[in-house]
């Protein structure tokens, strides 16, 4: 028997827009649904729209706030009411291709007890016309099992409307209550997929399974001027590097890298990384870990690529081909010496 799989779209305001989301969601091929709609207290139509689909398909539950309980709250919300295997938060907005949850349980996580997740790539709707690319970098992974967490100390690309979780491994992290312990409200998807990754694999689905809409109302859009929008995401580092009690040292050490030399700076990950290696501070503790971290940084940064279809985006790197050869040089004479 095919276990019963929670997607739980998240809404607010979104009266011309959730009508799609929903029926992407009723579309899957997988069938073996239960559809739950989290209305955060709207003053559109939002709930007149949703209310019209739960009557109509069996599978759809509709749910609206007594109060607003802002985007981690309704987020926080879902995760708590779901109650079977696997679960996935839609954004209101979003667009689920048929075929998304039979690649990533179906096919991924039914085959892949160790992964504590599954996601798929995705492209940017402009105006309801694909694009055909996510103008991010993703770190180019075939579709299988991998350890993304050295990854995810560079950048996010996992969006939660287009990934599955594992229900026990959400628990295992304790949901968002860790979260909501560093004090921060951005960002959530970025710590949820680093503490996920950091307790298990991840089944990477390598096709565009989902459409993530950019319009006016869409709250990267919006942000991604901001002072604030920034500051949240230098923060979601330190939030990384302040957990010791799931995060390794070496993981820990890269996403400070990075957030100093790449987001912080214009120093660079790699040259960041061996002031912090040479500093008389820190320098006793990083030898113990040095190499393993160097080898780690260097096969993550050789695999990170900017999905864009045109140029220059294209050609966008993390860090200098050069600057990592420094790097591999500096492992190569540190495995001799060892």
């Amino acid at each position: 028997m095919r276990p019963t799989v929670d997607i739980a779209i998240t809404t607010y305001n979104q009266a011309g827009l959730v009508a799609r989301t929903i029926e992407s969601a009723m579309a899957q091929s997988y069938g073996d649904l239960a559809i739950s709609i989290y209305d955060d207290c709207s003053s559109d139509e939002t709930e007149a729209v949703c209310r019209a689909y739960a009557a109509e398909d069996t599978r759809i539950t509709y749910h609206r706030g007594e109060q607003n309980l802002g985007i981690l709250g309704n987020f926080e919300k879902a995760i708590a009411n779901s109650r079977n295997p696997y679960l996935t938060i839609l954004h209101g907005d979003d667009i689920l291709y048929p075929d998304f949850i039979r690649e990533t349980v179906e096919l991924g996580l039914e085959k892949h007890p160790q992964a504590t997740f599954a996601y798929t790539l995705h492209e940017r709707l402009v105006d309801d016309r694909p694009t055909g690319d996510m103008f991010q970098f993703v770190p180019a992974l075939d579709t299988g099992e991998h350890d993304v967490l050295k990854y995810l100390c560079l950048t996010n690309w996992i969006i939660t409307s287009f990934a599955v979780m594992r229900r026990e491994s959400l628990a295992r992290i304790g949901e968002l209550a860790r979260y909501r312990s560093k004090g921060t409200h951005g960002f959530i998807d970025h710590y949820l997929f680093s503490s996920l990754a950091a307790i298990g694999t991840a089944y990477v689905v390598n096709q565009r399974l989902g459409g993530y809409r950019i319009h006016e109302a869409t709250s990267t859009a919006g942000l991604a001027g901001s002072l604030r929008y920034k500051e949240c995401a230098i923060h979601s580092y330190d939030v990384i590097y302040q957990d010791v009690g799931i995060f390794e040292d070496k993981y820990r050490y890269i996403a400070k890298a990075n957030q100093i030399g790449r987001l912080l700076t214009s120093r660079g990950i790699v040259a960041t990384l061996g002031d912090m290696m040479g500093s008389l501070e820190i320098h006793d503790l990083m030898a113990t870990f040095s190499l393993d971290l160097s080898i780690t940084l260097i096969e993550a940064l050789e695999r990170m690529v900017f999905d864009a279809r045109e140029e220059p985006a294209c050609n966008f790197r993390l860090e200098s081909p050069s600057n990592i050869f420094a790097l591999s040089e500096y492992v190569l004479k540190s495995t001799k010496k060892a």
